[in-house]
């Protein structure tokens, strides 16, 4: 996520596309999945930092704890189409590229495999 932050090229204007909407983007329908499976990966670790720091003392974290580790099957399911959704956004860019004769090349999908 920090990378992402740093690539955005403007880091100051992080909350953008969460405020403003650009649903005919493909690149704002990758941020929101970027967004929305850092918050299921944050969901996911949560439990093991209450289960192993002074917070397990507190019986409202060791119960969110416990919430948490009963839906994380469903968390686990959301988290898996927001990694498919991401990565078919990102294939379509290259229809979008083809499209733009001065961005594209031959070469791009196998630079963007080779680039990961």
């Amino acid at each position: 996520m920090l990378a992402l932050f740093v690539d955005i090229g403007r880091p100051d204007r992080f909350y953008h596309p969460v405020i403003y909407w650009n649903v005919h983007s493909v690149l704002w329908e990758i941020t929101l999945c970027v967004i929305f499976y850092t918050t299921v990966l944050f969901m996911e670790f949560t439990p093991i930092i209450i289960d192993s720091t002074p917070l397990k003392r507190y019986r409202l974290a060791r119960s969110l704890g416990h919430l948490l580790h009963r839906i994380m099957p469903v968390v686990a399911l959301i988290g898996m189409g927001l990694s498919l959704l991401h990565q078919s956004s990102l294939g379509a860019t290259y229809g979008i590229l083809t499209a733009r004769p001065v961005w594209y090349s031959p070469s791009a999908p196998v630079l963007f495999i080779l680039s990961r």
